[in-house]
C-alpha cells in the first residue's frame, strides 16, 4: 500500500546480549556432563603431580648431606615421594596407602587417567633431576624427563636439566 510505513520487528541490542550471555553460561556449566571430566580431571592431576615433584626437589636441594636418593615413583595408577637408599628399587605398592601417607597421589578409581612414561625420577642435591637408582657422574647431565597423564587427553610435565619443572599440553 502506498503511503504506509511497515514498521520492522526484531531484537533489541540489549535482548541480543542477554541471550548470548544465558546461551554462553548454560553452554559453560552443561559441557562437563555432556563432554564428560576426564579432560579436566587430566589437567588436575598434572597440577597435583608438578606440586609433588617441585615439593621433592625442595626437600633434596635443602638436605645436602643426604646418602638417600629423594625419589619420585611412579605406578600407572599412583605417584609417590620416598627418600630411599641407592640402589633400592622403588616400591609403591608396599608403601602405606596414599590416604594414609599424604605425599602422593593415587587416581581415583572412577576417573580413567594414567600416569606413563618414567618409573622413577631421583633429584639430586643440585635439584637436577636423573631416572636412573644411581647418580650420573656429571651434575646436571641426566636430560630432560617427560611424564605423560592420558586420559581423554594427553598432558605432560617436563623437567629439565637444571630441574625447572614445566606443563607442556
Amino acid at each position: 500500500m502506498p503511503g504506509s510505513v511497515i514498521k520492522a520487528r526484531g531484537f533489541t541490542i540489549v535482548e541480543f546480549i542477554i541471550i548470548i550471555v544465558v546461551v554462553g553460561i548454560l553452554a559453560v556449566s552443561a559441557y562437563p556432563l555432556i563432554g564428560g571430566r576426564s579432560g579436566v580431571d587430566v589437567a588436575a592431576y598434572q597440577g597435583q603431580v608438578m606440586s609433588l615433584l617441585r615439593l621433592q626437589q625442595q626437600r633434596a636441594m635443602q638436605d645436602t648431606a643426604a646418602e638417600n636418593l629423594y625419589s619420585v615413583c611412579v605406578t600407572n595408577k599412583e605417584v609417590g615421594l620416598f627418600e630411599l637408599e641407592p640402589g633400592a628399587p622403588c616400591d609403591i605398592d608396599a608403601a602405606a596407602l596414599c590416604e594414609e601417607r599424604g605425599d602422593c597421589i593415587a587416581i581415583d578409581t572412577k576417573d580413567s587417567v594414567e600416569f606413563s612414561g618414567l618409573s622413577r625420577i631421583n633429584f639430586d642435591s643440585m635439584g637436577c633431576p636423573y631416572s636412573d637408582s644411581s647418580q650420573p657422574e656429571t651434575l646436571c647431565a641426566g636430560g630432560p624427563l617427560t611424564l605423560l597423564i592420558q586420559g581423554d587427553t594427553t598432558r605432560q610435565i617436563q623437567i629439565n636439566e637444571q630441574g625447572y619443572t614445566q606443563a607442556l599440553p
